[in-house]
């Protein structure tokens, strides 16, 4: 499987209002996302890995700005949350 960081937009059910996160995302293996994780993505490493570790997550983060934004109904099946983190 992988996988990589995306912009989603979600709506949120009472207001109607879009609103946006940073998930990891995951593909099929034909390149299509199939599910996101639970919680949008934070910078969070262990101290045995080093200080520049918040660097490289930072830039990924900062690619999926240049990615065109997914909407739920993008995952196959619709709303396909993955619980946990991929590091």
């Amino acid at each position: 499987m992988t996988w990589n960081y995306r912009v989603i937009e979600f709506v949120d059910p009472e207001s109607m209002e879009p609103w946006r996160a940073i998930h990891e995302v995951f593909y099929d293996e034909n390149g299509k996302p199939n599910g996101y994780g639970e919680s949008p993505a934070g910078v969070v490493w262990d101290t045995e890995v080093g200080d520049g570790e918040p660097s490289r997550i930072i830039e990924h983060l900062a690619m999926a700005l240049r990615f065109p934004v997914l909407v739920e109904t993008d995952f196959q099946p619709a709303n396909s949350v993955v619980s946990g983190r991929r590091d």
